[in-house]
């Protein structure tokens, strides 16, 4: 997908160009139309970046889009360069294979279809590796989920590359505003939660005992949630997670909201805290 310099080399030895696209065919839509609309010379940087109530409509989306959710790589103007070159590039391919299915986003494949500026589109998903990955401590993390009733547990994962500063630290984002977690918080609570750095995702989403998903949106993740059938909470990070978590919640009605518009980008500091009645609302 972002290998797009390998195209130079496939057209030098008259190599077709086919592009797999691992996000949405909403969120291929979107680039599409944002890359066609600065061609045009309309500056979408002017008129959305800090804008809470803006919205676009978008070809692949039944509801306009909220400013608020639109990827931070869209309206910040170094990498809005490369987001717009990456929509350019794949136009010139021969066909684009989209990790999504048209039972799942029976409008935004549609609408890529019936265009004709676009080439051929397939949606060929969802490609999931369901065998999973272990660790040294699947094993105690799956016992603790065989002890469990059945879906009794709430699964919070941010995915490799999330992370939350002190205060929205988990268990920080879920205690009371203004109580510290108490020494010994992880000790005497290990019987009815877990908190670890790395967890095998698929076996966890695959358990009978998990009833509920707290996740960042990212678009493997909502896919895997949705095989396994795991309802969801969408609290996206970075890149195009909040555009996910608007589909999710907003046009498929398949998520709840804890914070569709909150950022915490690469390279990025928030001070923005998801208050713990925030989230209980959106877990309850």
């Amino acid at each position: 997908m972002f290998c797009t310099p390998m195209m130079d080399v496939a057209n030098e030895l008259q190599v077709p160009t086919y592009t797999f696209f691992t996000c949405s065919a909403a969120f291929l839509g979107f680039m599409f139309h944002v890359q066609a609309l600065q061609d045009e010379g309309k500056d979408l940087l002017s008129e959305f970046k800090g804008s809470v109530n803006a919205k676009l409509e978008i070809p692949t989306l039944i509801n306009p889009l909220l400013a608020r959710v639109f990827p931070a790589f869209a309206l910040n103007e170094e990498p809005r360069v490369w987001f717009l070159d990456l929509a350019r590039r794949f136009r010139e391919t021969k066909g684009i294979m989209i990790n999504s299915f048209k039972e799942l986003e029976p409008h935004a494949v549609k609408a890529l279809l019936e265009d004709d500026k676009i080439r051929s589109v397939y949606p060929v998903g969802p490609i999931l590796s369901l065998k999973g990955r272990g660790s040294n401590n699947s094993s105690e993390i799956l016992s603790w989920l065989h002890a469990q009733p059945s879906s009794s547990v709430v699964f919070l994962c941010f995915g490799s590359a999330g992370s939350f500063n002190d205060d929205q630290g988990i268990p920080g984002g879920i205690r009371k505003p203004g109580r510290s977690s108490p020494r010994g918080f992880l000790e005497r609570t290990s019987e009815r939660g877990r908190v670890i750095g790395w967890a095998p995702q698929i076996e966890v989403l695959a358990h009978p005992s998990v009833g509920g998903f707290v996740t960042h949106c990212g678009w493997n993740s909502t896919l895997e949630s949705l095989w396994f059938g795991v309802p969801t909470a969408a609290w996206p990070l970075y890149a195009e997670q909040q555009f996910n978590a608007f589909v999710m919640v907003v046009e498929q009605g398949m998520a709840l909201e804890v914070k569709m518009d909150y950022r915490k980008d690469f390279g990025m500091e928030t001070k923005e805290v998801v208050a713990a009645d925030v989230i209980e609302k959106a877990v309850r």
